[in-house]
């Protein structure tokens, strides 16, 4: 009989395939009061699995694909950092000797103190530091698992994932590139949100997602046939002819409708009464910008310049990051590239001394300014050479403003003086903030773009934490506040007669173009991947018949308000 598991999809696609559960390892025999002899053999274990645990991460971070997410590569370098440190490296070895245990129970009662440690932390970017913890944890618990004596099936054997429904509790980096590099089929875990770390994962892989459905490895059998729906949020196990009728009809349609995106998506984001729209690519890597013009974007609207950042054991110098910026401009053939100066975040890397979140973007530059005067020496020297656009993260006032020019016509006088070539690139900065939002118009008449971040500008609007699953209800992108934030932004541009760009995962979603369109946005930069269908939806929409039912948005009280004239947007037209 089928049983229908739900949870939250963030990648669309219908798979139909057998079931993998990755992870499982064999019962692991907590042991304590072990005899003397046998612990110099249990620390020796541990040692092996420590040292294959991190082997393979290290494997991981030097394989992960040119175009796998930026976010998942910053966390296999946080989970290298992590199995080095000494609460790996050195704790559980004493606890072999102090509690006379195996090396899994060490492991056990080392993973249970650092999840209390952390669960006990009241800022909610260092509690979901601990997620981290434990899937170091997790890997080297396989890597043990691995190496007892055989008697299972398979053991200490990689798993066989090719176009397999892989179940996990959680999803770890090494695991995602496990599963891509092996042509998984489709992947459902137990854990996680749209917002999460493991949904950035799952959609760098390419295959339909489902996150956050519970108990579906302990319902699961290894080898039954499964259909996951990553548009509907669906997992069903062993499902009967019928429903294996209505997923195979579903598939289908996914596919022709695929086929139509890709022949509309050669055509023009104009609106059925005429309005042009911008549609813009964000991007990682300098390098995927050549793909990105191929599904249609018309530039870039955010690249994310912490690539160079995070791909090596020091910050790139100034020629590294000239010639990088110079490569995504030939790319773009004469497109616009916006680059927006380094933004190391609390999604992306711990905080300096595991400070607060919020010191992030040019908060750090400030104190390193060798560090972003190198970032705009080559930014100014790369837009000499074509249409490069700087834009600023996170900035809250005038007087961050002010500073900013000032760093920068120090940036230019000193290549002048040097003899290198300096362009005048349009400046802009991310409204992220309340405060940059409140005060748009003063922004606008200084600058010449603004980009709107949706994400943080939401998360900071609502005083939630959107990586914090305990707190995925308060997190919501469309709360009346932040509609108007954004609605203030856009006018501000269009008094102002300065672009306004949305960048943020709204921009990327379908059932929300229209009501974006109907707010006064004509420019959107989202992922390549999401370009035909965003583009789809413009195609199809009225600005004359959007434009009232987004007013009623903007009057709305609350979230659900929104939900509903959203919906009757895209019924509409």
């Amino acid at each position: 009989m089928a049983l229908v598991l739900h949870g939250e999809g963030v990648a669309r696609g219908v798979t139909l395939g057998r079931v993998h559960v990755l992870g499982r390892c064999r019962g692991h025999a907590l042991e304590e009061g072990l005899p003397r002899r046998r612990l110099a053999e249990e620390q020796a274990r541990y040692r092996a699995a420590h040292a294959a645990a991190r082997e393979r991460l290290r494997a991981a971070r030097e394989r992960a694909p040119a175009h796998f997410p930026l976010d998942a590569v910053a966390l296999l370098e946080l989970h290298l950092l992590m199995v080095d440190d000494a609460a790996f490296a050195r704790r559980p070895l004493e606890l072999i000797l102090e509690r006379r245990c195996n090396a899994e129970a060490a492991l056990h009662r080392q993973c249970e103190e650092l999840r209390r440690a952390f669960g006990e932390v009241a800022d909610p970017y260092l509690r979901a530091r601990g997620e981290e913890v434990l899937l170091v944890g997790q890997a080297i618990l396989r890597e043990l698992d691995r190496l007892r004596p055989a008697g299972g099936p398979g053991a200490g054997e990689a798993p066989r994932l090719r176009r397999r429904v892989v179940l996990a509790r959680e999803l770890s980096p090494a695991d995602a590139l496990l599963l891509y590099r092996q042509g998984a089929a489709a992947v459902v875990v137990e854990q996680g949100s749209a917002a999460s770390h493991a949904a950035v994962l799952a959609r760098g892989l390419g295959i339909p997602a489902v996150l956050g459905v519970r108990g579906a490895s302990r319902y699961a059998r290894p080898g039954e046939q499964a259909v996951v729906d990553g548009g509907l949020g669906v997992l069903v196990l062993d499902p009967d002819a019928e429903a294996l009728a209505h997923y195979r009809r579903r598939r289908a349609s996914a596919s022709g409708r695929r086929a139509a995106l890709a022949r509309r998506s050669r055509r023009p984001a104009v609106t059925r009464d005429g309005v042009p729209v911008t549609l813009l690519a964000n991007l990682e890597r300098p390098e995927e910008a050549e793909a990105a013009v191929a599904r249609g974007a018309e530039g870039v609207g955010l690249l994310r310049s912490e690539c160079l950042f995070l791909a090596g054991a020091r910050p790139p110098d100034e020629q590294a990051q000239y010639a990088a910026y110079r490569q995504a401009l030939r790319a773009l053939g004469g497109r616009p590239l916006t680059l927006r100066t380094l933004d190391l975040g609390a999604d992306r890397l711990p905080a300096p001394g595991g400070g607060p979140a919020v010191l992030r973007a040019l908060r750090p530059c400030y104190r390193h300014l060798d560090l972003f005067r190198t970032q705009l020496r080559a930014a100014l020297r790369a837009a000499a050479h074509g249409p490069l656009r700087l834009c600023f993260p996170m900035v809250g006032s005038l007087e961050e403003l002010a500073r900013i020019r000032q760093l920068l016509e120090e940036a230019r006088a000193a290549l002048e003086a040097q003899g290198l070539r300096a362009g005048r690139p349009p400046l802009g900065i991310m409204v992220e903030v309340p405060a940059a939002a409140l005060l748009a118009p003063a922004f606008a008449a200084r600058l010449d773009f603004l980009a709107l971040g949706t994400n943080d500008l939401a998360q900071y609007a609502l005083a939630v934490d959107r990586l914090d699953e305990g707190a995925r209800e308060l997190y919501q992108p469309l709360h009346p506040a932040v509609l108007q934030l954004v609605h203030r932004t856009v006018e501000a541009g269009r008094a102002a007669g300065i672009p306004v760009t949305l960048c943020g995962e709204l921009a990327a979603e379908p059932r929300w173009t229209r009501l974006l369109l109907g707010l006064g946005l004509r420019r959107l930069s989202l992922p390549p991947a999401a370009l035909p269908e965003v583009k789809a939806a413009v195609q199809g929409a009225t600005l004359a018949a959007l434009e009232p039912l987004a007013r009623q948005a903007l009057a709305a009280e609350e979230a659900a308000q929104v939900l509903e004239l959203a919906e009757r947007l895209n019924r509409q037209g």
